[in-house]
């Protein structure tokens, strides 16, 4: 995982953490954080996500998320494991899969939704705001839920229910007035927050895989 700050590039790994930089004769030197921060945590596996926020740099792996600011480094550990992390509205959001939703606040996890038992037994592929202000959450393998006043609940939608069948993998908001859902086995549907299908790309129409592992929506408003 890499994450863009100005001059540097924070990059993560396997037990191993730190970011590159130029020199004055624009040669990239690799300074290691893990290596000179991380005396007693040397075993945390892969960085997944590095994120730039307010409060610092965020590195997630499964077993700590660490939070670098003012060189120094916050360690933060999970109640049971942590799965993957999303920014959401310059909110990192982690998921604790035997606890439920938390987010960083300031440097500690709060927890935003509880539950035992669904982040066990399910894989989260994306997580985004709706403009209402509900989460939506997409999963592997049964499709699309949204959390409001508290509650998980199934988006109950026709689209909803092709999603699960063709297992969602990835999954972009657009403009904030659609959602483009990557799948494994039927290419990309665009569709609005109503359930209504804008567009559906597969091997069919231009694509040379149907197996979509990740999107990325730029400044061009391109996909």
């Amino acid at each position: 995982s890499i994450c863009v700050d100005g001059r540097r590039i924070y990059a993560g790994g396997f037990n191993e953490f730190g970011y590159f930089e130029r020199d004055n004769f624009g040669v990239m030197h690799y300074t290691s954080l893990s290596g000179s921060m991380l005396a007693n945590h040397k075993g945390f596996d892969e960085i997944w996500r590095i994120y730039k926020t307010n409060n610092g740099i965020v590195f997630q792996s499964y077993t700590n998320v660490f939070i670098l600011k003012n060189n120094s480094l916050k360690i933060l550990e999970p109640r049971s494991q942590f799965g993957f992390s999303y920014m959401v509205n310059d909110t990192v959001f982690v998921i604790d899969r035997g606890f439920g939703i938390y987010y960083i606040n300031e440097n500690r996890l709060s927890q935003y939704f509880a539950d035992d038992k669904f982040f066990i037994d399910n894989e989260i592929t994306f997580l985004y705001r709706k403009p209402n202000g509900r989460l939506i959450i997409g999963t592997t393998n049964n499709g699309i839920y949204y959390i409001a006043n508290n509650k998980l609940t199934v988006w109950d939608t026709d689209i909803n229910k092709q999603l699960i069948k063709n297992q969602i993998y990835t999954g972009q908001i657009i403009d904030n007035k659609q959602l483009a859902v990557g799948t494994v086995q039927d290419g990309v549907y665009i569709v609005d927050f109503d359930g209504k299908t804008t567009l559906h790309i597969n091997r069919l129409h231009g694509l040379n895989n149907n197996t979509v592992l990740s999107l990325f929506y730029d400044k061009n408003k391109n996909i």
